[in-house]
């Protein structure tokens, strides 16, 4: 947030911004049957949004990073930024799915609750003025937050009315946790790799040439290793990650600590064996299992996570089921640039809030010395 528009003139600023954007402000970003989302309501969302995320990352190239076509949504390679803002118009158009089906079941959402989540929410920004000023700088006032206070809810009150009335049985959690097993070990495994790159240090992918010249050179290692030739000197002569030191040691690991294709690979081996070159997001590793442990499983605990999930998969597939029904069409010209009318976050605010509180939390003047003194000098 510290990053993207330098804040001269702060007043003058928001002022361009905001008539940049007024040409584009009641344009149709998307319609969902006989519901729009206008260009300024997106706009707001993507800058609260765009607020929690700047201030969880550091990397100030985080936004411009490219996200591979097979993780996007647009099913394209495009940097962060935009993958963001289609996952958030996709997003918007689920919210206004939802809302005209819970009208029509007339559910009923639970105006206490949000005006409770309003209050909480309202007190939390007014208590972080640098916050407050981005909010009122970029129009998100009290009825956008009870707006998306009352999305939340309502998507609450939409899966609990269908979980209700489509609950998982037994047979579907057991059928499920038989297939999945695996899925809920307790392995640890200890491995060591080495791996030969087919991404700059930034993540994005090298040239073509570079990748096929990785994929020869690690395929000569594994003929290398598979003869018997020391592991451990092959992953200190050819590894191209931290661990190459260490003879490709990457201690101990659970599901979830590597990548799939990684763990899936290391979890296939026998202590001691040696796989095949593996593919990654990182490149190509030869991985040598080194150990395994393997703990009990509780059962009923993991079946009852299953019955969350399937009830969850089940609710997104009926909105899945929802969106197919509808009518929906974008203007996807209209996203282009829209990170440009947010009004920045204001770095000065944050200082002078810091410096208020630092001058606040100085030692008083002893006003009795200052008397002292004054009399003195008026003896003089």
């Amino acid at each position: 947030m510290k990053r993207y528009l330098k804040i001269i003139g702060v007043g003058l600023l928001s002022f361009t911004l905001l008539t940049a954007c007024s040409d584009k402000s009641t344009k149709v970003l998307a319609s969902i049957d006989d519901q729009k989302i206008t260009y300024s309501e997106f706009v707001k969302e993507m800058a609260m949004y765009k607020l929690q995320l700047d201030s969880m990352v550091q990397d100030s190239n985080f936004w411009q990073q490219k996200v591979t076509a097979d993780q996007s949504v647009s099913g394209k390679e495009v940097t962060r930024i935009e993958d963001f803002k289609d996952q958030l118009l996709e997003s918007m158009i689920e919210d206004r799915i939802i809302a005209k089906e819970v009208k029509n079941l007339a559910l009923t959402v639970d105006k206490a609750a949000v005006d409770a989540n309003v209050q909480q929410y309202t007190q939390s920004i007014d208590s972080a003025p640098a916050v407050k000023k981005y909010f009122t700088d970029n129009k998100l006032d009290t009825a956008f937050i009870k707006t998306m206070a009352t999305k939340d809810l309502t998507k609450a009150a939409l899966e609990k009315d269908f979980t209700d009335k489509n609950q998982v049985t037994q047979a579907e959690i057991d059928a499920y946790y038989d297939k999945n097993k695996a899925e809920f070990s307790n392995d640890q495994l200890r491995a060591s790799h080495i791996l030969i790159k087919t991404v700059n240090d930034d993540l994005s992918d090298m040239p073509k040439d570079k990748i096929e010249a990785a994929k020869k050179q690690i395929d000569e290692i594994y003929q290398k290793a598979a003869a018997g030739e020391d592991f451990a000197e092959l992953a200190k002569q050819y590894g191209q990650d931290g661990t190459k030191d260490k003879g490709g040691d990457l201690g101990y690991f659970s599901k979830g600590d590597m990548v799939k294709e990684f763990y899936d690979a290391a979890l296939a081996l026998n202590v001691g064996e040696i796989s095949k070159p593996v593919k990654s997001q990182f490149g190509y590793h030869i991985i040598k299992l080194t150990d395994k442990k393997t703990e009990n499983v509780d059962v009923a605990q993991a079946k009852e996570y299953v019955k969350s999930l399937l009830q969850k998969n089940k609710f997104n597939d009926y909105i899945k089921e929802l969106e197919e029904k509808a009518k929906i069409s974008k203007d996807l010209e209209l996203l282009k640039d829209a990170e440009k009318d947010i009004v920045a976050f204001d770095t000065k605010a944050v200082e002078k809030t810091q410096n208020s509180n630092n001058s606040t939390n100085q030692p008083a003047k002893d006003e009795s010395t200052d008397d002292k003194k004054t009399e003195s000098e008026s003896k003089k």
